[in-house]
């Protein structure tokens, strides 16, 4: 009679980790081992033309053009005596431009550094054709500022010319010339769009008396990679004139040069308005194929953990996240602890399965015949033939059909974990300081003390910083803390010493239903923000969306005593949470909807894409009603939205480092009031997203690696 819940003993050791030698940058220009030709942005890569904002474009317009997918460009450039400008642009899907500028101005004597920057969107509505142009539809600087603007444009190929055409709104509007066509559609539209009296953000998308049209020509000549690049150009940089009245517009044509000597290396130079020099660098890298420090397929950590017979099967529960960390795919992960098992299954066992999960919460259960793993063991069955025979299954349901033991544990996943992280923070877009960062490290550690129950715990450490020189956003008395949100942060930091306890706080998990999860946390959630935080999490299954709803009362820490509380800072924010998953497993993107740490009301997209190589990329954008706890209105009309990005990096491949640790490079506004969100430990969305099924069946693939 076969055994039940009898222990299955094949565990092996853990293999040494051998650290994966390769620099970054070195490794960029050279391209990556292995890395895929189509993806590589390579001498022979196709790369649009950049515009002075980071973007695909020509110089001071933007183009249809979007670059490769998971590109980046970082560059930095002047354009004539009035701006020194930085630029970010990342391609995190096929489909979608994002960009990020901070502009600096010269400063009249006495006053601070003048800095205008902002975020913008550029939806690629079609791809090109034979006959039909690529078409575009985009915003700049959507929260509104200097180079605010609306747009749409086509581009079209033509031998070795490449033109675009399109009308724009805004800054790209100036030069007028044609009535506003959605005049039609209300007085909203058909409105003066003064710079410096009318309304920013979303009030002022797609409004004017007029617009303009704008477009150029980028010809490849027969010098390889050397474009030269003609414009016209709609700016008439109406508030720069209304702010200095001796500046006169300028001509409206541009012409240009652009230079790409190496794969990852753009040159441009040119001159605008027949008088402004401009010059531009920008570094080309790509995502997926940049040689971060992750360990090889060959050497990872052993991830079979202890099994269970039942009947002719045997059932395994692997929590992959605590056991070699999460910069590897669901499949992969998956398919290797099944190999194992089916390696070294005993005679009659017929099938294998793993219950993939994280702090006691099962996610989908992955069984699969245990010949058809050897036959893949030997190269004589692919990911394709074993689903053929697989079973996907609620995870739950196996675990309650198995009967765990009492306070089992995977012997392979101590109770213990932790991560050190490292943390850079670039606050761009503040006013009278363009580079405010902070560096710093964190022991980030979490106990299971028991299935469902987990203690976090975070030390940071400051490196480096200058965020207490943020003198406009720093709040000193009670009475005016009470009012802020985050705009306060330079007061905290100025008043934290080097090490100081960022979070402790004490988690509940549990799985009530199918199909549904729920936490309770309390505790010292950030260095901001104490209190308690619950939520729910409705995930069918077989789909790959989810809803999700969270309520946080918390309170202000006070600034200087990682311990204490202020007095009447307390606040409750909410959010109803639409989640999705692609097809892939690579790309998940959520809305959020709700009440802010502020009172403020409004939504936040998130999007983030996974790679293979261990790099996550998250890119959000918040807009709220604008107002402070207090219900009082915020003047700044930036200060409504809240938006940015990040960049994860594992780091479990060096020496002496945990699995799951992490370099992240943060680029967002912080010590803003509107648009926040308490950061509690383990969200159930991200904690469970790993072991869905969605993120299993979109790395199948990865099943045999």
């Amino acid at each position: 009679m076969a055994r039940k819940n009898s222990k299955f003993e094949w565990l092996p050791q853990r293999r040494r980790v051998r650290p994966l030698v390769a620099a970054l940058i070195a490794g960029t220009l050279a391209g990556a081992p292995g890395a895929k030709a189509e993806r590589a942005i390579g001498p022979d890569t196709a790369v649009p033309e950049l515009d002075d904002l980071g973007g695909a474009g020509l110089m001071e317009t933007p183009s249809a053009r979007t670059m490769p997918d998971a590109a980046i460009a970082l560059g930095g450039g002047l354009n004539g005596p009035q701006y020194r400008s930085f630029t970010l642009a990342v391609q995190p899907v096929p489909w979608l431009e994002t960009t990020l500028h901070e502009t600096l101005r010269p400063p009249r004597a006495g006053q601070a550094q003048p800095i205008d920057g902002g975020i913008g969107l550029k939806a690629r509505l079609t791809t090109e054709s034979r006959w039909r142009p690529a078409l575009a539809l985009g915003l700049r600087d959507l929260a509104g500022g200097r180079f605010a603007g609306e747009y749409f444009v086509a581009s079209k190929r033509v031998g070795q010319l490449d033109f675009s055409l399109g009308l724009g709104w805004g800054r790209l509007g100036e030069a007028g010339g044609l009535g506003n066509p959605l005049g039609a559609l209300g007085r909203r539209y058909h409105r003066p769009r003064d710079p410096a009296t009318a309304p920013a953000g979303p009030p002022s998308w797609f409004t004017g008396c007029t617009i303009a049209p704008f477009g150029g020509v980028a010809w490849q000549t027969p010098i390889s990679h050397l474009v030269m690049k003609l414009e016209l150009s709609p700016d008439r940089k109406r508030q720069d004139r209304q702010e200095n009245t001796r500046l006169s517009p300028g001509g409206p044509i541009n012409v240009g040069v652009s230079w790409r000597p190496l794969g990852w290396l753009v040159l441009g130079a040119g001159l605008e308005h027949g008088r402004d020099a401009m010059a531009r660098a920008t570094l080309l890298l790509n995502a997926e194929d940049l040689p971060l420090p992750r360990q090889q397929a060959a050497d990872l950590p052993q991830a079979t953990p202890s099994a269970v017979i039942n009947g002719s099967r045997a059932i395994a529960w692997l929590e992959p996240a605590r056991e070699i960390g999460d910069a590897y795919p669901a499949g992969q992960v998956i398919g290797r602890a099944l190999r194992q098992m089916a390696e070294r299954a005993p005679p009659g066992l017929e099938e294998v399965t793993v219950v993939a999960g994280a702090h006691g919460l099962d996610g989908v259960a992955v069984s699969a015949l245990t010949r058809e793993l050897r036959r893949a063991g030997r190269s004589e069955s692919s990911p394709a033939e074993i689903r053929q025979s697989a079973r996907l299954e609620p995870g739950g349901a196996i675990s309650a059909a198995a009967g765990l033991p009492e306070g089992w544990r995977p012997e392979t996943a101590p109770p213990w974990r932790t991560q050190v992280n490292v943390h850079y923070q670039q606050s761009p877009f503040e006013s009278g300081q363009p580079w405010a960062y902070r560096l710093s490290f964190d022991i980030a550690s979490d106990l299971d003390v028991t299935p469902g129950i987990v203690f976090s715990h975070t030390i940071r450490t400051t490196l480096s910083s200058n965020l207490e020189t943020l003198d406009a956003t720093m709040v000193r008395s009670s009475a005016a803390r009470q009012q802020a949100v985050r705009s306060d942060l330079a007061w905290y930091v100025a008043a934290a010493p080097i090490n100081t306890m960022e979070q402790a706080a004490l988690t509940w998990l549990a799985q009530p239903a199918p199909e549904w999860t729920t936490r309770l946390a309390a505790g010292w959630f950030e260095e901001l923000y104490a209190g308690f935080s619950g939520e729910v999490l409705y995930r069918p299954w077989r789909q790959r969306w989810a809803l999700g709803l969270e309520l946080d009362p918390v309170i202000k820490r006070l600034p200087g005593n990682t311990l204490l509380l202020e007095p009447g800072t307390d606040t409750l924010s909410g959010f109803g949470s639409l989640y999705y998953q692609s097809s892939d497993g690579h790309v998940d993107a959520a809305v959020h909807a709700g009440r802010s740490l502020g009172g403020d009301r409004g939504g936040t997209f998130e999007l983030n894409r996974s790679f293979d190589n261990g790099l996550k990329l998250s890119g959000w954008l918040t807009g709220t009603t604008g107002a402070n706890r207090l219900g009082i209105a915020v003047p700044q009309h930036r200060d409504r939205f809240d938006g940015g990005l990040r960049f994860s990096i594992p780091l479990g491949a060096l020496p002496i480092v945990p699995s799951s640790s992490r370099f992240e490079l943060e680029m967002r506004p912080l010590g803003r009031d509107s648009g926040q969100r308490a950061e509690v430990p383990l969200r159930l969305e991200p904690l469970t997203r790993g072991t869905s099924y969605g993120a299993i069946t979109g790395t199948w693939g990865r099943l045999r690696d």
